[in-house]
């Protein structure tokens, strides 16, 4: 998907099935670092759920809707890789609700 943004264009792919994110996430092993941010949905819940997950190797932007997702095996290896270096903006959140 793309978006004008004032002069800039963005582009990112949207993934919404676990299958997706298992083929985004093994084409992306051979990376040494990727940064790493979530949004989250407090509404109706106590805890946090996490809504979106936005990953980006280099500039390869990526958005992932959690919330499609049925198997999250694939994620929490990746998450657990000591291999490549995540990146998180605004870690505190994250690693509580990953955790």
């Amino acid at each position: 998907a793309q978006r004008q943004n004032g002069g800039a264009r963005v582009s990112w792919t949207l993934i919404e099935s676990s299958e997706a994110l298992d083929s985004l996430l093994s084409d992306n092993r051979h990376h040494a670092m990727v940064a790493l941010d979530t949004e989250f949905r407090r509404r109706d819940t106590f805890f946090p759920q996490v809504a979106l997950l936005q990953l980006c190797w280099g500039d390869e932007p990526y958005l992932i809707d959690p919330l499609q997702l049925d198997d999250f095996s694939a994620l929490r290896v990746f998450l657990t890789d000591p291999f490549q270096t995540k990146l998180i903006h605004s870690a505190s959140e994250d690693l509580e609700v990953f955790s």
